[in-house]
């Protein structure tokens, strides 16, 4: 769950300066078409709505991990009392 999420936080797409350099020189990327103003302006309401996207996409995460987490312990729960009731019925206390 967390290596899924850390792959996400460190996708270079996610980094724009590193996603321009790569994708700068290829046939369907011109730069000119590009509003790159955005980029470095934290205040800027593309920068805003790519954290609130990223910020809801780890929101979506943490339902899932809180899902998944449950059943381990639901899991695990009925595991151990499998456990006990193998130990008492071999006269194991």
């Amino acid at each position: 769950m967390n290596s899924d999420s850390q792959r996400l936080i460190q996708n270079q797409n996610l980094n724009s300066h590193t996603f321009l350099v790569r994708e700068n020189g290829k046939q369907w990327f011109d730069i000119k078409k590009i509003d790159t103003t955005w980029i470095g302006d934290f205040n800027a309401p593309t920068t805003l709505a790519l954290y609130r996207f990223f910020n809801h996409a780890q929101g979506a995460l943490n339902v899932s991990r809180q899902g998944m987490l449950k059943a381990i312990i639901e899991n695990s729960n009925l595991l151990v009392d499998d456990i006990e009731k193998e130990l008492k019925s071999k006269n194991y206390n």
